[in-house]
């Protein structure tokens, strides 16, 4: 008899495994294959700000990540997702509860001198129950739900380094700002003074009125492009005081973006370096995850195996103290396997596979992204740093063009719409100069964004029991 019902078990548990469908493999499509240096001694700095040599800098950044509301939302947002973690491992547990019954009763049929017998009642019950897990549901469940949080703190990282590069390249900017606009008092002064000089050659009759004019139309222009670049610049300090929290009058910054120091970036970058960004990190934990979803749904064909046990007892008194109990209890085992429920669990099979190769696919489109980023940073700062060489050696031919206008319109063997011409070209390319320099330094900061601003996957270890969830985000 014990054979036969062991037989029966078996085929039972076989005929339900035969309905289970098969997990396929990941699309083909979805792999990635990138020509990279394997190996190198290379690494990024992880507080890469440093290397700029700005004490400002390095206090906004502070600032910043103390103040800023992405990351706060980030920090509840990994805490959301430790609480989900310990409710899927509360299945690791027996489930016990216990339920108790007060009662005080008055018994009609046993009157003591003319009244009803008042009784109390107690029966405390103690319940418990317990998931077998044979077939791993909750195990898939709970590495489901580990796989999401570590995915949840890798994207705090990248809103953390999103952040750094955002706040550091707004205050580059303003730098910039500031030292145009002292290019324009500079000249603008410097043209107030020829403005006088060709007024009194004028009146003199030393020179005509069209060289009076242009004058004033080189300094009027000039003076025109003060009001703008000042209300860029309060616009970029509004910004930074919302990113940091800092008021825009006590924003302090270098005077000069040439005071700002130049790090030197590793030339080849290697496949280790550009796996180490939270975003990469991110989707690789996300698929994960729903590679643990995709096996939950397919064990969703098999049955669940639960013991249940409740302890109890019984207990009364009367009016005349007397007192009793008596104990119960029972134990058995359930077993809840689906048999029809009308395409449910093949339709959340399907999504499951679905979200699963989805995932697949957006690792594919991130990674690509990633190494994109990466070369653009790369050749931006190489393309930049070659203009800069050539507009200086233009800076320097332009200065020098300058003062041989002015020599020969003081000698009085050319207009001053020569020196004009002169003065226009030269603000012209110390402008450019400002926006080159701005451009550099900005692709540093994006070349550090791009390899990942010195993260290391170990950096989103779920954290040990007892510690608190924010030094995870650190």
């Amino acid at each position: 008899m014990r054979w036969s019902n062991a037989f029966y078990i078996a085929s039972f548990g076989i005929l339900f495994i035969g309905c289970v469908p098969k997990i396929s493999e990941l699309p083909k499509d979805s792999k990635i294959t990138l020509a990279l240096e394997e190996t190198s001694e290379q690494q990024v700095q992880k507080n890469w700000w440093k290397n700029f040599n700005d004490p400002n800098l390095i206090f906004i950044l502070q600032k910043a990540r103390e103040y800023n509301s992405d990351l706060q939302i980030a920090q509840t947002r990994i805490q959301q997702a430790m609480g989900i973690l310990k409710i899927a491992k509360s299945t690791l547990y027996p489930s016990v509860n216990i339920t108790m019954s007060p009662q005080y009763t008055q018994n009609m049929l046993t009157p003591v001198f003319g009244f009803s017998t008042p009784i109390g009642m107690i029966d405390p019950t103690l319940n418990i129950s317990y998931d077998f897990d044979f077939f791993g549901k909750n195990k898939k469940e709970r590495k489901n739900k580990a796989y999401q949080a570590q995915a949840i703190i890798a994207q705090s990282i990248a809103t953390k380094i999103s952040l750094d590069a955002s706040v550091a390249k707004t205050y580059i900017n303003l730098i910039a700002l500031k030292d145009k606009l002292s290019i324009l008092q500079n000249t603008l002064k410097a043209r107030a003074i020829e403005l006088d000089i060709a007024q009194s050659k004028s009146k003199t009759g030393y020179s005509s009125q069209y060289d009076e004019q242009q004058a004033k139309i080189q300094y009027e222009a000039t003076k025109a492009q003060i009001a703008p670049t000042k209300l860029s610049i309060e616009k970029t300090q509004n910004t930074l005081e919302e990113l940091t929290g800092i008021n825009a009058k006590e924003l302090k910054t270098l005077k000069s973006l040439n005071q700002i120091n130049e790090p030197i970036l590793p030339k080849k970058i290697p496949s280790s370096i550009l796996r180490n960004r939270p975003d990469i990190a991110y989707a690789e934990f996300e698929l994960a995850a729903s590679s643990e979803a995709l096996a939950k749904a397919r064990a969703n064909f098999l049955p669940d195996f639960n013991l249940i046990a409740n302890l109890g007892v019984a207990a009364f008194t009367d009016f005349f103290d007397t007192a009793g109990h008596i104990f119960t209890g029972a134990i058995g085992a359930s077993i809840l396997a689906p048999l029809f429920q009308g395409g449910k669990l093949k339709g959340e099979f399907a999504v499951a596979n679905a979200k699963r190769d989805e995932a697949a696919y957006t690792y594919k489109k991130i990674v690509l992204n990633a190494y994109k980023e990466v070369k653009n940073a790369q050749a931006s700062i190489e393309w930049l740093k070659d203009q800069q060489l050539s507009l200086q050696e233009e800076h320097k031919a332009a200065l020098k063009t300058l003062q041989y206008a002015k020599g020969r319109y003081k000698d009085g063997y050319s207009s001053y719409l020569e020196v004009v011409d002169a003065e226009r070209s030269l603000l012209d390319l110390e402008g450019q100069i400002i926006t080159l320099k701005t451009a550099y330094i900005e692709s540093l900061i994006n070349l550090y964004q791009s390899l990942g601003s010195g993260f290391n996957i170990e950096e989103v270890k779920l954290p040990k029991e007892g510690k608190k969830e924010k030094k995870n985000a650190k």
